[in-house]
C-alpha cells in the first residue's frame, strides 16, 4: 500500500510540474498573445453627434491621465454615438483598455502583496482579450515578468531525478 501511495504522490507532483512548465512556457512563447511586442494604435471613430466625439476626446484625456474609471465611463458614452459597428468597436476597445488598466494596477499591487501565482493566472486569462488593443503590450510584459519571478523550474525532464 504505500509503494501505491507513493507512486500517486509522484504522479501528482509531476503532473502539477507540467501543468505549470506548459502554462508559463505557453506565455512565454506568446501562444495566449498574437503580435506582441507591436504597439498597437486604434483609427479615431466617426461619431453622429459632437456629444460622441467630445466623450471620446473626454475619455482619452482620462486615459492619458490615468484616470481609468471617469475613462470608461465616457468611452461608454462615446459608444452610443458611434455612427458605424465598426466605429462601436473601436470605442469598446478603448473601454476594454481602460478595464484592462485598472485590473493591471491592481494585479501589479496584489503581485507585490505575495500573490504572484494566483495573480499570473488572472492575467494569463485576461490576456487573449487584449489581443489588437494599446494596452497589450504592457499586459503581456507583465505576464512575461511575473511567470518569470513565480515560477522557478525546480527539474527538467532531460536528466533522470535523483529523487524518484
Amino acid at each position: 500500500m504505500k509503494g501505491l501511495m507513493f507512486i500517486s504522490t509522484v504522479s501528482f507532483r509531476s503532473f502539477v510540474l507540467v501543468v505549470l512548465v506548459l502554462s508559463v512556457s505557453a506565455v512565454s512563447l506568446g501562444v495566449f498573445a498574437q503580435g506582441a511586442g507591436r504597439a498597437v494604435t486604434l483609427p479615431k471613430p466617426e461619431f453622429r453627434n459632437d456629444r460622441g466625439e467630445k466623450a471620446y476626446s473626454l475619455g482619452l484625456e482620462h486615459y492619458k491621465k490615468k484616470e481609468y474609471d471617469k475613462a470608461k465611463v465616457q468611452f461608454k458614452k462615446a459608444e452610443k454615438g458611434a455612427k458605424t459597428k465598426k466605429d462601436k468597436n473601436i470605442v469598446k476597445k478603448w473601454t476594454l483598455c481602460s478595464e484592462a488598466a485598472k485590473s493591471l494596477a491592481y494585479l501589479r499591487k496584489r503581485a507585490n502583496s505575495g500573490k504572484m501565482i494566483d495573480s499570473y493566472f488572472r492575467a494569463a486569462d485576461f490576456l487573449p482579450k487584449l489581443v489588437g488593443t494599446p494596452i497589450h503590450p504592457e499586459f503581456k510584459q507583465f505576464v512575461e515578468e511575473l511567470g518569470d519571478r513565480a515560477f522557478h523550474i525546480v527539474e527538467a525532464f532531460d536528466a533522470p531525478s535523483l529523487s524518484y
